[in-house]
């Protein structure tokens, strides 16, 4: 990639209708490099869609028969679009993969393909795990770009409720989980389960900041967000790193974390969280997990943007 490129700056993005991490972090980039001067936009594939969930009005331009790139553009493809990059692969076009989780990267890819294929050899990685993983599998460097955290949002209620809130994502045990804690521990039945899925950003903060435990039971995972806003809401964080979280997940000292797909494990954990909440016993535990979100928060994540593509652009 050339240190004098002067276009514009394109993150490619998935027509997901639905709340999504990923997508959000697109948006977030991009309204990044606009407030800061730099030329940006998103690019989606059906001409007049947005994303209900997201109400932030950085520009959107369409794939159309009408679109084009111009000298100096730079395309940011996410790891789950290998099509685009296919696609662009012969293209005389600065191009970035942006990956955020390493589960993905290989379950969109044929066998026996990797990025180098079609060219790629400049990506960013959503944390440190994405970046060990392509390096050992691909020989690629990235650099990390984590994922900001509003400590203003998200923030712990004076008045928490002992509840538990929970993302049921497709490849999520927190169904399991949480039978299984039903059954197994009677005397914490009325502990009441709440799910946050297809929530807005704000509700989610409004349920988490009343919630004393966050189950995150989703493999694989990339550096995961909702459990970061869930340590920022004062929450007790129980399950599985998924291995991309396992950088700011530390057992016993700022979350409970059972082995990835270790349904009993988390159970039990859950059991203790709910015990110790009982007891009195989180507090240093939550003061650590905020102390922890306030390392991911959004002014580290705008300087991580800025830094990057200042070096280009």
């Amino acid at each position: 990639m050339s240190d004098t490129l002067r276009g514009t700056i394109i993150y490619a993005c998935p027509d997901n209708p639905n709340p999504s991490g990923g997508v959000r972090r697109i948006y977030r980039h991009v309204e990044i490099l606009t407030d800061n001067g730099l030329s940006a936009c998103v690019l989606h594939s059906q001409l007049g869609f947005r994303v209900p969930s997201l109400s932030t009005q950085v520009p959107v331009l369409y794939r159309t028969a009408a679109f084009g790139f111009c000298s100096g553009d730079t395309l940011v493809i996410p790891e789950v679009m290998p099509g685009l990059m296919q696609e662009t692969s012969d293209l005389s076009l600065a191009r970035v993969v942006i990956a955020l989780n390493w589960g993905l990267i290989y379950k969109y890819l044929p066998i026996g393909i990797d990025w180098r294929t079609y060219n790629i050899h400049r990506v960013i990685a959503g944390g440190q795990y994405d970046q060990t993983f392509i390096r050992e599998t691909m020989d690629l460097e990235s650099v990390v770009i984590a994922s900001g955290t509003d400590p203003y949002l998200f923030c712990p209620h004076y008045e928490k409720l002992l509840r538990i809130a929970y993302m049921p994502r497709k490849h999520s045990l927190a169904p399991a989980i949480l039978g299984a804690f039903r059954a197994r521990y009677p005397e914490y039945s009325d502990v009441e389960l709440v799910s946050i899925a297809n929530k807005s950003h704000s509700e989610v903060a409004e349920i988490l900041a009343r919630t004393a435990i966050f189950l995150c039971a989703t493999f694989p995972e990339g550096l995961a967000r909702p459990p970061l806003e869930a340590m920022a809401s004062g929450c007790v964080v129980v399950g599985f790193t998924g291995r991309g979280s396992g950088e700011y997940m530390h057992h016993g000292i700022n979350c409970y974390v059972a082995e990835d797909g270790d349904v009993l494990g988390a159970v039990r954990y859950l059991a203790k969280a709910v015990s110790d909440w009982s007891g009195s016993g989180a507090t240093n535990m939550q003061r650590a997990a905020r102390s922890t979100a306030m390392q991911y928060d959004l002014k580290t994540e705008e300087s991580a943007v800025l830094k990057y593509w200042r070096s280009f652009y």
